[in-house]
Parts: structure tokens; sequence; C-alpha cells
């Protein structure tokens, strides 16, 4: 089974959430699948549930502020 893309499953995730597109494009992953037997995608789980978080909270941000997230 080929490992899941961290972008894909935060591109999935954000959708879902119903956020806009856009804030996306500030997130880039780096590293790969640690080389651990795991019938799990640890790693692109922790990724993707990183980034979502990082991007939630800088959604926040711009709600409060009203200011841009960078």
């Amino acid at each position: 089974m080929a490992a899941l893309d961290p972008a894909d499953v935060l591109i999935e995730l954000w959708n879902d959430a119903g956020f806009d597109e856009e804030a996306l494009d500030d997130v880039a992953f780096t590293g790969t699948e640690p080389v651990l037997p795991s019938s799990f995608a640890v790693g692109t789980a922790a990724q993707a549930l990183i980034g979502a978080a990082a991007l939630a909270a800088a959604e926040l941000w711009r709600l409060r502020s009203g200011r841009p997230n960078y």
C-alpha cells in the first residue's frame, strides 16, 4: 500500500471543515513517513493534523484581529 501524501490528507480535512482553500497555500510539508513497520500512517497523520491545527490557529487570529496571517 502506497503512503498517503500529508498534503492530500490536509486538503481533505480542511475542505471537510468548510474553511477557505486559499489558506492551504501557506503550508509546506517536508520529510517522509518514518521507516517503522506499522499498518498505520502515523507520520502522515501527525503532519496533516499539526498542519490543520496551525492553519486553524492562523484562521482564528485572522478572524479575531482582522489582520492577515503573515
